[in-house]
């Protein structure tokens, strides 16, 4: 048996996904979560993004084996982020041809969202 996932749920999920958002200063980011069916079917969230628009769209599947805790929501949400956070860098690391300006330039901008989520 399947828990399928709940409107509250989802509710929950975007409000953790605003918040990591803002926690690691995303907010030149638009990003939208929903329920959806998952690109991979081990996935229990996903994240597509749009680098040149700074466009997001977080999926939270539609069915899961237990109910989940808010907890693991939230952990699930901060992870989906992260993978927000760290586009520039393998958006860089897929292009093959970096210099060592744009990774250097890279790197410290998620050291500087970090040391201002941080501190």
């Amino acid at each position: 048996m399947t828990y399928k996932t709940t409107r509250k749920d989802l509710d929950y999920f975007e409000r953790r996904v605003n918040h990591w958002l803002k926690f690691f200063g995303l907010s030149d980011w638009n990003v939208s979560a929903y329920l959806g069916d998952m690109r991979e079917a081990d996935n229990l969230a996903e994240c597509e993004m749009w680098h040149n628009s700074h466009g997001a769209h977080i999926r939270l599947r539609e069915d899961f084996k237990y109910r989940p805790e808010r907890e693991w929501l939230d952990r699930l949400a901060m992870h989906e982020v992260a993978h927000i956070l760290l586009c520039d860098l393998k958006r860089l690391i897929n292009d093959r041809c970096v210099t060592d300006n744009q990774a250097e330039t890279a790197e410290h901008a998620i050291i500087r969202r970090l040391e201002n989520a941080l501190t």
